[in-house]
């Protein structure tokens, strides 16, 4: 899961997104890139809301 966790991250620095698109985007199942997307915010690696996740600025700033 860690290179879907990067493809999520390289996704996510162009702005926030939903979870389909985030799938829709990088060709992986809806259901995967779910999982994933609540494992990286648990973590406190993306932030939810209403539906659209955003990288956290430390992940952000890491990222760069």
């Amino acid at each position: 899961m860690t290179n879907l966790k990067i493809k999520i991250k390289t996704q996510l620095l162009d702005g926030a997104s939903t979870a389909q698109e985030i799938a829709d985007d990088i060709n992986a199942t809806s259901s995967d890139v779910q999982t994933v997307l609540i494992e990286m915010d648990d973590a406190g690696d993306v932030l939810m809301r209403n539906g659209w996740y955003r990288l956290s600025e430390r992940v952000r700033r890491a990222m760069r």
